[in-house]
C-alpha cells in the first residue's frame, strides 16, 4: 500500500536531507530515528488526503530515491486464504485505500464493490463486512458512503470512532476500538472505559 512505501522509503533513506520540494512536499532534515518517525507521520498525514493521482505522484517520487523497497509487506493471496480457513472473518476495505470524500461517488462505489469482489474470488465465499479507510465521519466518509454500504449489500461497516455498538447503532457506521494493548489487563480496562463512556 502507498503508506507502506512511504514508511519504508523514509526508514531506508540515507541522506540526512530529504528533499521533496520537487513534488511540493517540503524539505526535511533528520539525525535520529525519532526524526524519521516524525517525518513519516507528517508525510502520511499530508499525502493521505490528496486526490488519488496526486497521491500516486508523490509516493512514486519518494520511492525513486530508495533502492530495494520490499513488495511483500501486505498479505498475499495464500495468506488471506489461510486466515479465512482458520476462522478469521475477511472484510473489504477498498482497492486503493482512498479517502472516500476525496473521490467521486462513482469511484467510491467501485472501490467498495471491486474490493469485495476480489476478496470473494480469493476466499470463495461472501464478504459481509466493510471498513472505511481512515474512518472518521464527515472527514473521511459521509452518509452518502454509508448508503453505498447498504446498497452494495454489506451486512455492516466499521468506522474508527471509539465506542461500543448496540441495537440502536447504524449498521453502516459501527464504532470500534483497536486492541493494541500488550497486556490483557490494560486491554480489559480500556474496553471497559470505552463501554462506560458510550452507554
Amino acid at each position: 500500500m502507498w503508506n507502506d512505501t512511504v514508511i519504508e522509503a523514509i526508514r531506508r533513506w540515507t541522506d540526512k536531507v530529504i528533499d521533496l520540494s520537487a513534488v511540493n512536499m517540503g524539505v526535511y532534515h533528520w539525525n535520529c530515528i525519532e526524526d524519521k518517525q516524525s517525518i513519516i507521520k507528517t508525510l502520511l498525514s499530508e499525502i493521505k488526503y490528496l486526490e488519488p493521482a496526486r497521491r500516486h505522484e508523490c509516493v512514486s517520487y519518494i520511492a525513486t530515491y530508495v533502492d530495494g523497497l520490499p513488495d511483500e509487506l501486505m498479505l498475499a493471496t495464500d495468506d488471506i486464504k489461510t486466515l479465512y480457513n482458520s476462522g478469521i472473518e475477511i472484510g473489504a476495505h477498498t482497492v486503493n485505500h482512498p479517502i472516500m470524500t476525496c473521490i467521486s461517488e462513482v469511484d467510491a462505489i467501485s472501490e467498495m464493490g471491486d474490493s469485495r469482489a476480489q476478496l470473494e474470488e480469493i476466499i470463495g465465499d461472501t464478504v459481509r463486512f466493510f471498513a472505511y479507510p481512515n474512518g472518521i465521519h464527515g472527514v473521511d466518509y459521509s452518509n452518502v458512503h454509508a448508503k453505498m454500504v447498504k446498497k452494495l449489500g454489506f451486512r455492516a461497516a466499521l468506522t474508527t470512532h471509539h465506542g461500543v455498538a448496540n441495537r440502536q447503532s447504524d449498521s453502516a457506521q459501527l464504532p470500534r476500538f483497536t486492541p493494541w494493548d500488550d497486556k490483557p489487563t490494560r486491554f480489559m480496562l480500556r474496553a471497559a472505559q470505552i463501554y462506560l463512556k458510550t452507554k
